[in-house]
């Protein structure tokens, strides 16, 4: 007996559940407070041991609570050798220990070096006991405090250099005393507001806002233990960012005429190469060196970075002295092929699109393929053109909707469900970004078109692995897909026919050009069965006793009323035989709708689902259930006295209904999970029997998983060739011969009593019969190679296109012009119900 399975601890146990959650919330806050603390320690030991020292700074009209404020302050050399010092100032988040590699370096020879902790980091940090010192964190601000820490150390003129976000600093400081500065290094340097993230912006402070919300206001709510940073830096570190406003930069870079040297790394992740370029044409005294390296020079590439910083800084020691101008590119682009120029051309016509339309696309392209979304979104933020931000947030509102309307397999249902989906997306971006994206940029550099293909498939591959290999749920899933990527089973439908697109055109050589597939069938639709059948008409077209009895439930906008005539039918059509039936779409495929409904609620829900009209068949119990390919000889069409058999059986397919066995312990998910076979279409049958799936079967019980033989649905199709008799044969002739209006080729849909039943021609129900494109079903055989599925489907069509010539040799047959036939199929793509994708 199927028993359900008990509730999970944290529903059974909810204020047990609430508790432990507030326990964890004050560990973490505790947890946070010490390192937040800790952080301020840390920093002024650091200063301690390389000799720094604190100075009394005058904060007379600043916003700054303490006046004088402490500083400490870090000197490598003598400030009082006449020579002018370097300040170095370093991005956000950081610390002056970013710095300590350079300034060794750049005091080499004997120049003087300052390097410090910026506002509200390291030593300067605002933890619980030190309480808020800076009411902002803007570059406007840092700019004119740290002109007063030299003041405070005595320094009339400074060489500045500023790493990362200090660019907004050292440019608010030239502008401020332009005088007071003998030279102005941008390492790695923001500038510009058009090289700022999305260059909007209205966006990027949406962006920092978002920030705060979720690691400065929001952090007390989740269990981090400080993982995210401490505290007091989290809130300068996005406040140095949403307090700035770039947007005076460039009028500044404009104006100046500041000796300026510009260090940017031509791989550089974070403040692309291309900004570094346009800050070099903005600035008209500055020279652009482009370094092999990445946005962190200052401990990366510490010695080449001096190597050019040294002599610029000796030059301009002395006011006055022309600055030199022009490009040093020591990591020149490589030459680009025609698929990576068109990759970066689409990057930067994209970053041209404003944002409020860019997010959307985002939106919609992961609402469609969330991976693919992903993968793409990594390739075009490598570019250094689309910002992380935009596409990120995009995939993330994307994937949120994705989610909503996913299966069971994929569908969170609890919060934390929700946060490790939409944070796996997230982690799954950043690699698509930083590292998948560069290494597909890479070889599309070297290689075009299969270089990108090969990346992004590899970063397609190496995130659905990494996203599944941590759970049994995922490892499952995994095997499932190494299942469908093994077998030609579950290959897609353009793999089968392969071959007879290729064959197309001698096809249509001997067709003489007309499209032949249409002339066939001429009592079963227009088109042959194309794109026009409607399976409820087809029945009726057949008198023969073997076809299973269906009335059609047409559309209705009274949705109670079109159920309260269902349900007059089957209590009163004695040929249907009541509960249960069969309901299926009137025009369908591949099983799309197929439902065995036991009572009226069944019925009830399924109308409900499904607003297009509808047939109820008579259910025919089987168990046993095939599919019969019937092929008409040409000869019968010229010779109206042919004798004998008018076709013979070209396929049997036989179909194997999904079941499961119960053991007594496990769920049904994880049974059907676990299942070699299942697994490989969970998707299907999770989402089939959603209510049912915390059942625990007992051990021995089986649980059928669908009712409907189609492949698509989840049935087994193996090879039915031994089952074809003469007996057989007769029949299926019989019944194909008795068609009104005449039939030439398709497939009969059947179900009997046992195989010995088939053979011999008796008990066999028709379920349906399908036209011109339906297929020898027996190509999805597991056991079958691709080859043999696609000969075997290259032959049926070459019957098909025969048996089209002689219907119009014959006089009894007409085939659509081309142009009618695009029409059709496209008129029957478009216009089918998108209901009932998952049948059952």
């Amino acid at each position: 007996m199927t028993e359900p399975a008990p509730r999970s601890w944290t529903r059974r146990h909810p204020w047990w559940t609430l508790g432990i959650y507030a326990l964890l919330l004050a560990a973490s806050l505790i947890a946070d407070w010490r390192l937040d603390e800790a952080r301020r320690v840390r920093g002024v030991r650091y200063a301690e041991e390389r000799g720094g020292r604190e100075v009394m700074v005058d904060t007379t009209g600043l916003p700054v609570r303490d006046n004088p404020l402490p500083y400490w302050v870090i000197v490598t050399g003598d400030l009082n050798s006449g020579t002018p010092p370097v300040l170095l100032m370093h991005g956000s988040p950081g610390a002056a220990n970013g710095f300590e590699a350079l300034a060794y370096e750049l005091n080499r020879d004997g120049r003087p070096v300052i390097w410090l902790d910026l506002p509200g980091f390291a030593s300067q940090a605002e933890p619980w006991s030190r309480g808020r010192v800076f009411e902002t964190y803007s570059s406007d601000f840092y700019a004119d405090l740290m002109w007063r820490v030299l003041d405070a150390l005595g320094v009339d003129r400074a060489h500045l250099v500023g790493w990362s976000n200090s660019g907004a600093v050292g440019l608010r400081m030239i502008e401020a005393q332009p005088e007071r500065v003998a030279s102005w290094t941008m390492l790695a340097a923001v500038g510009s507001q058009k090289g700022e993230g999305s260059g909007d912006y209205t966006f990027e402070h949406l962006k920092y806002k978002i920030g705060k919300a979720l690691l400065v206001w929001g952090a007390p709510l989740y269990p981090h233990f400080g993982m995210i940073g401490p505290m007091s830096e989290r809130r300068a570190f996005l406040g140095f960012f949403d307090d700035t406003d770039q947007r005076p930069l460039e009028g500044i870079m404009r104006a100046m005429d500041t000796p300026t040297l510009i260090l940017h790394g031509r791989h550089d992740f974070l403040v692309p190469a291309w900004a570094a370029e346009a800050h070099h044409a903005m600035v008209r005294t500055s020279r652009l060196v482009m370094l092999d390296a990445s946005h962190f020079i200052p401990f990366l590439q510490a010695e080449q970075a001096g190597a050019s910083m040294r002599p610029f800084f000796d030059r301009h020691d002395t006011p006055g002295v022309a600055p030199e101008t022009g490009v040093i590119d020591l990591a020149p682009v490589p030459e680009r092929g025609a698929t990576a120029r068109a990759v970066h051309a689409f990057a930067w016509w994209l970053r041209g699109v404003p944002w409020w339309l860019s997010v959307p696309g985002f939106v919609l392209l992961a609402r469609w393929k969330p991976l693919g979304a992903i993968v793409l979104a990594g390739v075009l933020a490598g570019t250094g053109f689309i910002d992380f931000g935009v596409a990120g947030l995009g995939l993330l509102i994307g994937r949120a909707w994705w989610c909503a309307r996913a299966g069971v397999l994929d569908r969170p249902t609890s919060v934390l469900a929700w946060v490790r989906s939409l944070g796996w997306t997230f982690v799954a971006f950043v690699l698509a970004w930083l590292l998948f994206g560069r290494l597909t940029l890479g070889w599309t550099d070297r290689v075009g078109l299969v270089g990108l293909i090969a990346g992004m498939s590899l970063t397609g591959i190496a995130l659905f692995v990494l996203r599944h290999a941590w759970s049994w749920t995922g490892w499952m899933r995994l095997r499932g897909a190494m299942t469908r990527l093994r077998r030609q089973e579950y290959w897609p439908q353009w793999t089968h026919y392969l071959p007879c697109y290729i064959w197309f055109v001698p096809w249509c050589l001997r067709s003489k050009g007309r499209a032949t597939p249409t002339a066939v069938n001429p009592g079963y639709a227009r088109d042959g069965g194309v794109a026009e059948e409607k399976k409820h008409e087809i029945l009726q077209r057949m008198p023969d006793p073997a076809v299973l009895h269906a009335r059609l439930i047409p559309s209705d906008d009274d949705t109670e009323r079109r159920i309260r005539a269902a349900g007059e039918i089957i209590g009163g059509d004695p040929a249907l035989g009541g509960y249960p039936v069969i309901a299926k779409p009137d025009q369908g495929e591949r099983g799309r709708g197929v439902k065995l409904l036991h009572a009226e609620a069944d019925l009830r829900a399924y109308l409900r689902r499904h607003d297009e009209p509808v047939i109820l068949q008579k259910y025919h119990p089987g168990p046993v259930e095939v599919g019969v390919v019937w092929i008409r000889d040409p000869a019968s069409l010229r010779d109206p006295e042919h004798a004998g058999l008018h076709g013979r059986i070209y396929a049997v397919t036989c179909k194997t209904l999904p079941v499961v066995q119960g053991d007594g312990t496990r769920t049904l998910r994880r049974l059907i999970l676990a299942h070699p076979r299942h697994r490989a279409q969970a998707a299907v049958f999770l989402e089939r029997l959603k209510d049912r799936l915390h059942e625990v079967p007992a051990e021995g019980e089986p649980v059928s998983l669908g009712n409907a033989g189609n492949h698509a649905q989840g049935a087994m199709f193996t090879d039915g060739a031994h089952l074809v008799t003469p007996e057989l044969e007769e029949r299926i002739d019989r019944i194909a011969r008795s068609f009104v209006g005449g039939f030439d080729i398709g497939r009969f849909d059947i179900r009997c009593a046992s195989e010995d039943d088939l053979k011999r021609g008796e008990g066999l129900g028709v379920i349906e019969l399908n036209g011109v494109t339906s297929e020898p079903t027996n190509i999805y055989d597991p056991s079958w190679s691709i080859f043999r599925a696609q000969r075997t489907l290259w032959g049926y069509w070459d019957r098909l296109i025969a048996l089209g010539i002689a219907r119009l040799d014959t006089g009894t047959g007409s085939c659509l012009p081309w142009a009618e036939v695009a029409r059709v199929i496209g008129a029957w793509k478009f216009a089918r119900p998108k209901a009932g994708r998952v049948g059952g």
